[in-house]
Parts: structure tokens; sequence; C-alpha cells
């Protein structure tokens, strides 16, 4: 089969067209990933602060298993992280998450789940100072994907 040297470019123009669409369609499914983690993550801070008060059980029982559109807006939003130190707000938010997570994303989800933060410092700068050392420690495990930093749980971190 002999290929002349512009098929050849076409032939390469397109495999690297190819080459980015394939890395749109994978940034896609990450922010994907990412939008029903912070879902899975609110939800499972809902329905810890409803068992704590007792109230989970007596909800399911009513809908049959779904906890739903019978919650309300009852000061239970702040979740769990509220009272949370870094580390176990941290901990918690990777613990919750099945895919590693930029700094960014670790900081909006400890946020979204109640954590307070008030200091001068940024907090993603904090955070980004407090998962190096955690990664050093072994807590977190530190990658690169795509040239971006990205954290995730060590085993038994």
């Amino acid at each position: 089969m002999d290929i002349t040297q512009e098929a050849l470019k076409l032939l390469l123009s397109d495999i690297a067209q190819m080459d980015h669409d394939i890395e749109a369609i994978e940034e896609n499914i990450r922010s994907l990933e990412a939008r029903r983690d912070a879902f899975v993550f609110k939800r499972d801070l809902f329905r810890q602060e409803l068992k704590k008060h007792g109230a989970y059980d007596k909800l399911t029982r009513k809908t049959n298993g779904r906890v739903g559109d019978q919650l309300t807006a009852s000061g239970t939003a702040t979740g769990s992280l509220h009272d949370a130190g870094m580390r176990d707000a941290i901990r918690s938010v990777l613990s919750s998450s099945k895919v590693s997570l930029q700094t960014g994303e670790i900081a909006q989800r400890m946020l979204d789940g109640g954590f307070q933060y008030d200091a001068s410092t940024p907090l993603k700068t904090r955070l980004s100072n407090e998962l190096s050392r955690m990664a050093r420690t072994g807590h977190v495990r530190k990658t690169r994907r795509q040239g971006k930093l990205r954290f995730s749980l060590s085993e038994g971190g």
C-alpha cells in the first residue's frame, strides 16, 4: 500500500484531532465524576446528620427506603465537617471520593460540607501545605495526572 505524503499528513492531522477530542472527553468525564462525587458526599453528610438525630430511619420507613423530597433545609446542611479539623476534613473528603482530587476540588468539597475556615492564609494555600505534609508522612498519595497534581487517601490513610 503506497501512501502519498499528502494522505499521510491528513492521517496525522486526523490522529492529532482524535487525541484532542479524547482529551476533551476525558476532561468532561472527570468533571462529571467530580460533580457526582460532590453530590454523593453531600448526600452522605445529610444522612449522617439525620442518623445522628435519629431521623434517618423514620424517613426511610415512611418512604420505602428512599429519602428525597421529604428533606428540608433544617440546618443539617452544614454536615459533619462543621467542627472538623483540617486533617479530618481532608480525610473525610478524600475517603468519600472514588477519584483523586485537585487541591481546589478538595477545598470546595470541604466548604460544601460545612468546613469553617476564617484564617488570613487562603484556604487553598493552607490546604496545599497540609496535603504536602500528609503526603510526606504517607497519609495521602500525591500523583500527577496530565500535568495536574491530584491527591487520594493512602491505604490505611
